[in-house]
């Protein structure tokens, strides 16, 4: 089937949706850039307070558990969270079908608390279990993070489904009840009750109980308490093949810190997760454009518009000049910045930053590349885009962090992040063919890389 026919077929199973908007996408990215940032504020704005309070070891076992946090949270959410935003849009006239679908996949983070998670705290908190070649505790630290998992899978649940109605205001309001909520608790248990690694797990997982109580109070009022077998079906169909596409992302970028564990210091490993945590600011950006982005890509390619592939240039060439903009001043300035901003005992993240950054950026083409892939369900394909950069990761990973340590995994993440994006720009145009403007995305490569070049 032609790309033409396919959206034709689309156009008949979708209600009618409003025309797209370039100032729409920007007004939501902004506003969801907002929410983003405050949500990442507990993890980056504070940071000059945190690292005057915390060890580098304590950021070791924080980066560690991050690891398992992200893992659990995409196995548990199983792809759900995508199926809700197609649905929204099969469906958007049916409010009881659409009801009893956000009843009914709602359940399933539910199900996996008391069927696995309960049991699997009662034995820990009874044994003596650790985990990591640093034997970390098991209980609390593990107990309060998988249970973090089943309220952020839910509470994920709940902020997605107004980003997919392009309901920005609540979206918002929503982002920033999360940031108060989680980053009081962090500062009464790190600073208040000087609990360390675990006021910050803590932390948590008591504002994100808190911030669930309220999200989903106003997300609830559009459930039908009814159960539905097909919407059911309906979600893991869909989310099957996003989970493992999601399983392998996680691994893509957050398994060089479980490879880290095993060969460096903890203290090392922190270095590394705060280098991590500086630079996903940027990350923020790309992944707030992305969700603003989507919602009017959907309607633009189900719209009878000639000019869409016009359109969808014109918002990639402006992303690509405010990313080149970003990345470039970031590596330039992060190292004076870090050095103020984090303090002397985390001072070598320097030699760190303006890798991530360069991965963040080379990584942000992904976003645009794998839009055809969703909207025309072939979702099949993203297990092979990042298993594929997964796979090449944990290859590099083992290759050169025995021999550069920290340095060697920031490489290997911002090699495997091409690789990524090479593969989703390949993918992508088998099946929506588009004529990117390579020698404006050239340009923007060399001058990040020149960047990158005159701070070594």
């Amino acid at each position: 089937m032609k790309p033409a026919e396919s959206i034709d077929k689309i156009n008949a199973d979708l209600p009618k949706a409003p025309p797209f908007s370039l100032r729409r996408i920007f007004k939501g990215a902004s506003i969801y850039a907002f929410g983003e940032v405050l949500v990442g504020a507990s993890g980056f704005f504070l940071i000059p307070l945190y690292t005057r309070v915390l060890t580098p070891e304590d950021y070791g076992i924080m980066g560690y558990l991050q690891v398992f946090l992200q893992i659990a949270t995409v196995i548990v959410a199983f792809g759900f969270h995508g199926a809700q935003t197609r649905y929204y849009y099969e469906n958007v006239t049916d409010e009881n079908a659409v009801g009893r679908f956000l009843f009914t996949i709602n359940l399933v983070p539910l199900a996996a608390g008391f069927l696995l998670i309960l049991p699997l705290s009662v034995a820990g908190y009874y044994g003596t279990w650790t985990f990591g070649s640093s034997n970390i505790p098991f209980s609390p630290f593990m107990i309060l993070t998988l249970w973090t998992v089943i309220l952020q899978v839910i509470a994920n649940n709940a902020t997605n489904y107004y980003k997919a109605k392009q309901n920005f205001f609540v979206a918002a309001i929503l982002q920033v009840t999360r940031f108060l909520s989680i980053t009081g608790f962090s500062l009464l248990f790190v600073l208040g009750y000087d609990m360390g690694a675990l006021g910050r797990v803590s932390g948590l997982f008591v504002g994100m109980a808190l911030f669930l109580v309220f999200s989903f109070s106003v997300y609830a009022r559009n459930f039908v308490w009814k159960p539905s077998l097909g919407a059911l079906k309906y979600a893991a169909a869909f989310g099957a093949p996003i989970v493992i596409h999601l399983l392998s992302s996680t691994i893509h970028t957050a398994i060089d810190r479980v490879m880290l564990e095993r060969y460096v210091s903890l203290a090392d490993l922190g270095i590394y997760t705060l280098s991590m945590t500086v630079g996903h600011a940027l990350g923020m950006f790309v992944s707030s454009f992305n969700q603003a982005f989507q919602p009017g890509y959907f309607q633009l390619m189900s719209s009878n518009r000639k000019d869409k592939e016009l359109q969808i240039i014109r918002t990639f060439k402006l992303f690509l000049i405010i990313m080149t903009a970003i990345s470039s001043i970031g590596i330039i300035l992060g190292g004076p910045f870090l050095k103020v901003f984090a303090g002397p005992r985390f001072e070598a993240t320097i030699w760190v930053f303006p890798w991530v950054i360069l991965s963040v950026f080379m990584g942000s083409f992904y976003f645009f590349f794998v839009s055809p892939v969703f909207f025309f369900k072939k979702t099949k394909f993203l297990p092979l885009i990042t298993g594929l950069s997964a796979v090449v990761n944990v290859f590099l990973n083992l290759l050169l962090i025995p021999e550069w340590g920290i340095t060697g995994a920031a490489v290997a993440t911002v090699i495997s992040h091409v690789v990524q994006s090479l593969s989703s720009l390949w993918v992508g145009n088998s099946i929506y063919s588009m004529q990117w403007p390579y020698g404006l995305m050239a340009i923007a490569i060399s001058i990040v890389c020149l960047s990158l070049y005159f701070t070594m």
